[in-house]
């Protein structure tokens, strides 16, 4: 079926704070394909989370709706029904083939118009429900920071690196079997990088170690944070974290920067290498940003611009003049808009 209707690949990453990207200005890390992609592309500045959580973020994209109207507040909760208006339903309904590969947090019963590229991935149970820490609980638990930074170090191996080869692996194959005159299709490659653990081969450490800045916190700054803040680092134990501990943190984040940026360079030869390149347009986002520190905290799970803020980048040379910056705010819910 040929059509003129471009064909969609969006890479959602996940924890990935754009600062850490050579095209919104680290000077440090290397990201030479998605700053590729931005160079030829366009870059929005100012993209934000619907929710700085995994599951509430990707249910909000996908129901292009705010988290206040869908109904997912936590890691746990899911959309009301398999057929709720989505995002892929949407483009199904239009002619696309909308398919998933990989990450996106979703109950293993439900896809909302996705199909899958590969088995394996999304299969959690959600019951809609989920633990709450007490307004009046300020004990600091170590066993969640202990736990953490356990999984602080190199490695040729993990759940995330492994998870995130397959969706190279099984998304490039994808690409590489479409055919030009195929139906349009929608490919979502939901990455798990750079998410803790933090646990990446010992070549992209080498590269930032004593390269990375510490977090700059002024004295007394942490007396200030708002209560949910000081109730987030007391529930993850992060007023136990040592300098050391930041300092190894941040340099393996930024190695995994790297590690995300070669196998996403890979899963865009593969693009490159197949009948649909011309005619694709490729979307880089993540769930939310990381504080890797900074403000005293790590994950996300807060509104500063480490945790909320989120990197956009669209590129469709075909159409779109590349080397184009936005400023304006935008959302996951206007991008799935």
């Amino acid at each position: 079926m040929a059509t003129d209707r471009p064909n969609i690949l969006l890479i959602m990453s996940d924890e990935h704070d754009p600062r850490v990207m050579g095209c919104y200005g680290d000077p440090v890390v290397q990201t030479p394909h998605m700053d590729r992609l931005a160079n030829e592309g366009i870059i929005f500045d100012a993209a934000y989370t619907s929710s700085p959580l995994c599951a509430p973020a990707r249910a909000s994209f996908t129901a292009a709706q705010y988290v206040s109207r869908c109904g997912a507040w936590n890691n746990d909760c899911r959309l009301p029904s398999d057929d709720y208006p989505s995002v892929p339903h949407a483009l199904n309904a239009v002619g696309y083939e909308c398919w998933l590969g990989g990450k996106m947090h979703f109950d293993e019963k439900h896809r909302y118009g996705f199909k899958d590229v590969y088995g394996g991935v999304n299969d959690e149970v959600k019951t809609g429900t989920g633990p709450r820490r007490a307004f009046d609980d300020v004990s600091e638990s170590s066993r969640g920071w202990e736990g953490r930074v356990a999984q602080f170090h190199t490695g040729d191996t993990s759940r995330v690196l492994e998870k995130d080869r397959a969706v190279t692996r099984e998304c490039s194959g994808f690409l590489r079997d479409r055919k030009a005159d195929d139906k349009p299709f929608f490919l979502l490659a939901g990455y798990l990088a750079p998410h803790f653990p933090l646990i990446v081969p010992e070549e992209y450490y080498e590269r930032y170690r004593d390269k990375v800045p510490m977090p700059e916190i002024p004295e007394g700054f942490l007396e200030t944070l708002p209560t949910n803040y000081k109730h987030l680092r007391a529930g993850f134990g992060i007023s136990k974290a040592t300098p050391e501990q930041t300092k190894l943190g941040r340099e393996l984040y930024w190695g995994f920067a790297n590690w995300l940026d070669d196998e996403i360079g890979k899963l865009l030869g593969a693009l490159g290498d197949s009948e649909v390149a011309e005619n694709t347009v490729v979307i880089y986002c993540s769930d939310h940003g990381e504080n890797k520190g900074d403000h005293g905290l790590w994950w996300k799970n807060n509104m500063y611009e480490h945790a909320s803020r989120m990197p956009l980048i669209v590129h469709y040379p075909e159409r779109w003049t590349g080397g184009q910056r936005r400023s304006g705010a935008c959302s996951l819910v206007d991008l799935a808009q």
